[in-house]
């Protein structure tokens, strides 16, 4: 038995995965009530790999992206490492930020 989020979430996170790691869209969240656990249901953030980064090289924490992937896939709550920034004010330049601290701007 499990119930689902009322509301639509739409907040983009880091995914752990052990084929490696990915950004994606979290769409809600499930509880699952037999094993008391909470799964967010995900869609991935494409990104692009041709011209990846918003401003030349610097800063490595704006990554470009192209779309997100139109399945849905279940994960565990605990695979998410930190939630991002999805900034999508110009539509031609719509990227993804993490935070600069994480990718060694602020060391």
């Amino acid at each position: 038995m499990y119930e689902r989020m009322k509301k639509h979430c739409g907040c983009a996170v880091l995914i752990e995965d052990n084929r490696g790691n990915y950004m994606a869209f979290v769409q809600y969240f499930l509880f699952e009530s037999n094993l008391k656990a909470v799964f967010a249901v995900i869609k991935r953030i494409i990104l692009d790999f041709e011209n990846p980064f918003l401003v030349c090289d610097k800063p490595r924490h704006l990554l470009r992206i192209v779309g997100e992937d139109n399945k849905y896939t279940v994960v565990p709550v605990d695979c998410i490492l930190e939630k991002i920034l999805y900034l999508s004010g110009n539509p031609n330049h719509m990227c993804v930020a993490r935070a600069p601290n994480f990718c060694g701007h602020c060391r």
